[in-house]
């Protein structure tokens, strides 16, 4: 997977409706296995009031299988990942809405957003639907 940073944030699992802290892995900017809260700013990384759409591991919903005898460590079962956007403003991060809240405040890929705010999707986004 290489280097990434994290944003902690909580937020609302679309699926079983509790908040809990999540962990949002993200690789805009320069990742150096930074940690981030809402209110901290960028070391390095895209400026402008963008909307940055990611999706974190949920930790309610992903199911795990524990190690056969003998075997150390549980392993993933069901992946479940679930959309994010994330709200950042000259580097600093402001907010963090699920997928849902997101498509209810700014319609379907932002649509409504004000002038100044775009959302902004990095190159490098892996699509999973994509067959290599």
């Amino acid at each position: 997977m290489g280097l990434f940073d994290s944003l902690y944030t909580s937020l609302r699992c679309p699926a079983t409706g509790l908040e809990r802290e999540v962990e949002i892995q993200f690789k805009f900017g320069e990742p150096f296995q930074q940690q981030y809260h809402i209110g901290d700013q960028l070391d390095v990384g895209p400026y402008g009031n963008l909307w940055i759409p990611e999706d974190y591991l949920c930790g309610q919903c992903t199911t795990y299988k524990e190690p056969e005898q003998g075997g150390v460590g549980r392993q993933i079962e069901k992946f479940v990942a679930h959309p994010t956007y994330i709200h950042l403003e000259q580097g600093k991060f402001l907010e963090v809405l699920t997928g849902e809240e997101f498509e209810l405040r700014y319609g379907i890929n932002g649509e409504r957003l004000p002038g100044k705010e775009v959302v902004w999707k990095p190159y490098f986004k892996y699509d999973s639907e994509k067959k290599v």
